[in-house]
């Protein structure tokens, strides 16, 4: 009997197992001010000169990467205008936007699998940007994972 009970134990351990696992691919995610930000739409978009646009969509809200090249390496923002990081937020139809350039802002996109190369953008990415009252917001712990180009 206690074989019995043992066995049935171990089956019904077994059956109840399941793998609820989801996977985000491609995704386009980071922490925005404190607080998880997760896009539900993201694109690459490569430009005929070499340079790129990433463009990241959640409801009211937009991030968008203006860089020189979608070469694997590193893109700093608040330099120039060579490399431009953008977020805009919508709310009761009033538009804030926040961006970098020359001394403004602050941050980079660290590009690790190249569109270019694999149709695909993976890296990383962090950054302070700044709208026209002199307001920032940014972004930390940014991480871009298998955007396809449109």
């Amino acid at each position: 009997m206690k074989k019995l009970i043992l066995v049935l134990t171990i089956l019904v351990s077994f059956v109840s197992c399941t793998d609820d696992v989801t996977f985000n691919d491609p995704s386009f995610q980071g922490m925005k001010d404190g607080e998880t930000w997760r896009a539900n739409d993201a694109r690459v978009i490569l430009n005929p000169d070499g340079s790129m646009i990433v463009e990241a969509y959640s409801q009211f809200e937009i991030v968008t990467f203006e860089v020189s090249s979608a070469n694997v390496g590193t893109r700093t923002f608040g330099v120039n205008t060579s490399n431009i990081a953008t977020y805009e937020s919508t709310i009761d139809g009033v538009t804030d936007t926040y961006e970098t350039g020359v001394d403004i802002g602050s941050g980079e996109l660290k590009i690790t699998e190249s569109p270019t190369v694999t149709g695909k953008l993976s890296g990383t990415f962090k950054f302070r940007a700044v709208n026209a009252d002199g307001t920032e917001a940014g972004f930390t712990n940014g991480v871009i994972y298998s955007i396809p180009v449109k």
